[in-house]
């Protein structure tokens, strides 16, 4: 998940600079659209449990976090 929060704050940057910039509309929009899709993503994976690192059996995973 942390990728993905990078990946937002990357476009979310970019849209950003391009309304500072006076870009035209359409880049602005494809950004923002950009933008939407990246963080619908994020909120369809907030509500799902994270996945234990590679290697690591769900037992493993559960002595972790408790």
């Amino acid at each position: 998940m942390n990728k993905l929060l990078q990946e937002i704050e990357v476009v979310r940057k970019k849209l950003n600079k391009a309304m500072e910039n006076g870009y035209d509309e359409e880049k602005c929009y494809k950004l923002s659209v950009e933008l939407d899709q990246l963080i619908e993503q994020y909120i369809q994976l907030d509500g799902q449990p994270e996945q234990p690192a590679p290697g690591i059996t769900t037992e493993e995973s559960a002595e972790v976090s408790v």
